[in-house]
This record gives structure tokens, sequence and C-alpha cells, in this order.
């Protein structure tokens, strides 16, 4: 009850905030969304503009309370951390905040093989074929192969060569594998509970005018894992 009660304050600060930039809202389709009394919806949002207003712009809408898959690294935030957890968000552990910067440079790119020196990709990528990516001029790419400490094969070559902007020698990052068994789990409890989960796909916000390549994992949940959901529904806005 007392977490009820907090949610339903936050959410009014949160909507009062928004009031304050934008004096006027409108909402499209809210005839559409499934009843909350008996169906569990999954709200698909892009483009993903504003990590604080985007969340509050749907749940004002929602007519429901909905659980948005939120970066690990927000919510081990104070203030940010508490507020997403009154909201019921669901912590998510991304690969890129997770990077750490690769000893050595690459002084080599040809198709997809990469060259470095002074490099150690074997300790570095020890966790075996296509587990872990590296990050080239803010690119990454899987590695499927480690052939030594200083050469290695990824799964694509970058997509018209090497980016003007980028000199040799480069310093690179290195980016786990991250499991989401966890997520996955927490967002099947949510469904399987006749819940509702928001995700932004495109995996962060940004300004563009398009869409950044979207992630797969919202399909995932949708089929969410091993028990059929006959009654959960997938709810985009804009453009998905």
């Amino acid at each position: 009850m007392l977490l009820a009660v907090g949610r339903w304050i936050v959410l009014r600060l949160l909507s009062l905030c928004l009031a304050i930039f934008f004096r006027e809202t409108a909402a499209f389709g809210e005839d559409r969304l499934p009843d909350a009394r008996t169906s569990s919806v999954i709200f698909v949002c892009a483009p993903h503009a504003n990590q604080f207003m985007d969340p509050v712009m749907v749940m004002r809408h929602a007519g429901r309370p909905v659980g948005f898959l939120t970066a690990a690294v927000s919510m081990r935030r104070l203030v940010v951390g508490t507020l997403a957890r009154l909201l019921n968000s669901i912590p998510v552990e991304r690969a890129q905040d997770m990077a750490v910067k690769g000893v050595g440079t690459v002084v080599s790119v040809s198709g997809s093989r990469i060259v470095g020196e002074g490099t150690r990709f074997v300790a570095d990528f020890p966790q075996g074929r296509d587990a872990m990516s590296i990050v080239l001029d803010g690119e990454a790419y899987v590695v499927t192969e480690v052939i030594c400490d200083t050469e290695l094969i990824v799964a694509h070559e970058p997509p018209g060569g090497l980016p003007n902007s980028l000199s040799l020698p480069a310093t690179y990052k290195i980016l786990p594998k991250v499991d989401q068994a966890v997520v996955y789990e927490a967002v099947y409890n949510v469904l399987h509970a006749g819940g509702a989960v928001g995700i932004f796909p495109e995996g962060g916000s940004h300004d563009r005018t398009t869409l950044l390549p979207l992630k797969a994992g919202f399909t995932i949940m949708a089929l969410v894992k091993r028990n059929p959901l006959p009654n959960a529904t997938s709810t985009g806005k804009n453009r998905m």
C-alpha cells in the first residue's frame, strides 16, 4: 500500500515537471490499449528523445502502472534509482556501461581482421566465440576468433572501410557479453501477473529525426521464454 502511494506521488510530481516544459500533450490510440484488468502489455517506444520525459509521458496516458526497463547504471544513482524503483523499473545491465579500455593499440584493420601492437587479445577476449565485442571509433564488432595476442577476427568488417576520423594507431575498448536472463525473468513475472512493461528498443536516448538500430530484446520478451502468454500484447509508439 505504501509503495502504491509512493508511486502515485512520484508520478504526480514527474507529471507536474513535464507540464512545466510542455503546456499541452496529446495521445492518440488510447482506445486500442488492452484492458488493464485482463491483459498484460509491452509498450515498445521509439524514437527515444529523453530518458526522463518519455517514460513519464507513456505512464501518464497508459492508464496503468508501467515498469520500464532502465539502465542499471542509472538505477545505481541515489535520486534516479530511488524514483525508478518506486515506479517498478526493471534494471538492465548494458555492455556499453561495462566497457573497459584495452591494452595497446590497433595498428591495422583489413576486412574483418584487426591487428594490434602491444595488445593482449587472448586475455582480453577469454569468453569464446561471439561472446565479446571490440569497440573501434565508437563502432562495436563481435569478436569471432582470437588468433593470437595481436590479431583477431570480427564478425563483419567496418562498413565503408575505416572511418575517416580514425587515425592509426588507435585505442580500443572491450565490451563483455551480458547475460540478460535475470531481465527476461523479471519481465516474464510482470507479464505473467497481468502487468505492463515498457522498453525503448534503441538502447538509449538521442536527438536524431530517424530511428537508431533496434535491439532484438523486445521480440524475445514478447515470446517470453518458457511459457506462452496468450493475453500478452505488444503496443508501439510512433514508428513501432
